[in-house]
């Protein structure tokens, strides 16, 4: 047997540093560090939905902003929560399975757009992944 041999030194997952966001299966939106950088480090913000072109928006707020909401630091993660149940049954996004996207800043907007293909993430999308190694 050849090759390299790489010591495992027992960090975490890289961190990626382009904005993802999860839609997870109970409506709640999850932000990764890049996109919370992205929208400067906020400790609320507002959603935003453009029905014609499937983009929710996500702003930088202020406490006192109307309909503004928390941003919740996860304890032991470099991911920020936002308690979107409300939000995406509004809007009707599917939220079956937990879905990963890019997103991007547009004039102070971080944007996500739902036509893109997301991500499956998640117990059932690893259990698919298990799955097709079976066959």
């Amino acid at each position: 047997m050849t090759g390299q041999w790489e010591e495992f030194t027992r960090r975490g997952a890289p961190v990626i540093d382009k904005p993802l966001v999860t839609i997870q299966k109970s409506g709640s939106l999850g932000l990764n560090r890049a996109a919370y950088e992205a929208l400067e480090r906020p400790d609320y913000i507002v959603l935003m939905f453009n029905r014609d072109e499937q983009l929710i928006g996500i702003r930088a707020a202020d406490q006192d902003t109307q309909h503004a909401y928390p941003l919740r630091k996860q304890q032991q993660s470099e991911s920020y929560l936002i308690a979107g149940r409300a939000f995406v049954g509004h809007y009707e996004i599917e939220h079956d399975n937990a879905r990963r996207y890019q997103a991007e800043i547009q004039g102070g907007i971080l944007t996500i757009d739902l036509k893109q293909d997301g991500l499956e993430v998640g117990r059932n999308a690893a259990l698919s992944r298990h799955a097709r190694f079976d066959q």
